[in-house]
């Protein structure tokens, strides 16, 4: 009997020193540039996308850096790219399903969903999108932020005709965002559909303060809004009102 615990033993040491080792080799800069050629040999081969990854680097405990990120079908026909992704979690709380995010931040970036049968199609651009001391509670999930900045935004909503009915049926997740503050500017959104030709919609500066979204309930609360700059403007195809 002892032997035997002797060698489970002997087992479980090897394994855990395997772990440490697998995780301790995604520092070496050798390991991450092999770990970008394979990233984009898969994003190529599985999905017929043109992928790049100019920069990939992983720092202690988990600190991720991606630069010159693109993936799309063609030059004009981009689905993500940009500039530059920095993401620092911390992994103090992980046994306890907590993950603390200290900085995530995006650099002009831009997002395109082509549209469908249903013409449904949704293009986004930012200059800078930036999440400081934040929390993600698995356990609760919960997501929790203390500062959000959103700058020089631009989204284009073209919305088709769904002529099929939508016959399953969706359970709202229960999810819950809180942020005590998002900072916006610059920010521009247009819409355009079949009955409504135009909609534009923008602010120079914004401020949001205590907002809080449960998609299990399907609320939205938020302390105070501050807006300065804004605008809209409304076409119907006979008229156009501005605001």
């Amino acid at each position: 009997m002892k032997r035997f615990f002797k060698y489970l033993f002997r087992i479980l040491l090897a394994i855990i020193a395997l772990i440490v080792l697998v995780v301790l080799l995604l520092y070496l800069p050798p390991v991450q540039r092999f770990a970008k050629k394979q990233i984009v040999s898969y994003v190529t081969k599985n999905y017929g996308l043109e992928a790049r990854i100019g920069k990939l680097s992983i720092g202690f405990p988990l600190d991720l850096t991606l630069e010159d990120v693109y993936a799309g079908k063609s030059a004009s026909d981009t689905l993500v790219a940009f500039e530059s992704l920095h993401l620092d979690v911390g992994l103090r709380y992980v046994l306890q399903q907590r993950l603390g995010v200290n900085e995530l931040s995006v650099e002009n970036v831009k997002f395109v969903m082509a549209g469908d049968t249903t013409k449904t199609g949704l293009d986004v651009k930012a200059g800078k999108l930036q999440l400081a001391a934040g929390e993600i509670h698995l356990k609760k999930k919960r997501i929790e932020a203390k500062n959000i900045e959103l700058r020089e935004a631009a989204i284009l909503l073209e919305a088709g005709e769904n002529t099929q009915p939508d016959t399953v049926p969706s359970q709202p997740t229960d999810w819950t965002f809180s942020v005590g503050e998002i900072d916006l500017g610059q920010i521009r959104f247009n819409m355009k559909s079949a009955a409504m030709p135009y909609l534009g919609a923008g602010i120079g500066e914004g401020r949001i303060t205590q907002g809080t979204v449960s998609l299990g309930e399907q609320t939205v609360d938020v302390g105070g809004i501050t807006i300065d700059q804004a605008w809209c403007e409304l076409k119907t195809g006979t008229a156009s009102e501005d605001s």
